[in-house]
């Protein structure tokens, strides 16, 4: 029978398989990670610009603001005065606060520290102003002192209620006009 003879051909040494085609990264692939990167570097400058993203719509709501004006010292004079609290900026995310923004810019030429008292009480200006201090120790939110200048917040409960701020202020002596800065602002989230 007849047939042919297979021969091998040789190949040269540098010969290597033909490469296959790479599928690679498709191009609907690559736009949703263009998408992400892009969500985090917008959320990421929001945070920095905005101080955080609150998807609640929380706010402020200025209770006080004096600036510039002299005070007089405790014992004699405390300054208080009542806000509410409503459901809507009571259920965010975190607890409502009141921030105290304090300072006592000028005493004039009474060269002395100054110590500013301040506290949160839950209940009513009229009730607040019935009670004596001991009496009003069971409605005490909290207080904090600090001197010459105060910036910080004080939480309040997760529920509407009635409030009454409390600032009073401390010193040595007073005999000159001084400057002070006070703003008070709710803030709910």
């Amino acid at each position: 029978m007849g047939g042919y003879a297979l021969t091998e051909i040789p190949l040269p040494p540098d010969y290597s398989e033909p490469a296959k085609p790479s599928k690679g990264i498709g191009f609907g692939w690559k736009v949703i990670g263009v998408l992400i990167v892009a969500v985090v570097v917008v959320a990421g400058v929001a945070v920095v610009f905005f101080g955080s993203i609150d998807m609640n719509g929380g706010g402020e709501r200025q209770i006080g603001d004096w600036n510039n004006v002299d005070i007089e010292l405790y014992p004699g004079v405390i300054y208080r005065d009542e806000f509410s609290v409503s459901s809507s900026e009571a259920q965010g995310s975190l607890l409502p606060d009141l921030d105290f923004d304090i300072s006592v810019d000028n005493t004039g030429s009474d060269s002395v520290s100054v110590e500013i008292h301040i506290a949160v009480y839950e209940l009513d200006v009229t009730t607040f102003d019935s009670l004596s201090s001991s009496g009003r120790a069971a409605y005490l939110v909290e207080e904090l002192t600090s001197t010459d200048s105060i910036n910080t917040w004080i939480d309040l409960y997760d529920y509407a209620s009635t409030y009454v701020w409390v600032v009073y202020f401390s010193a040595s002596s007073k005999t000159d006009v001084w400057d002070v800065d006070m703003t008070l602002t709710l803030r709910y989230y």
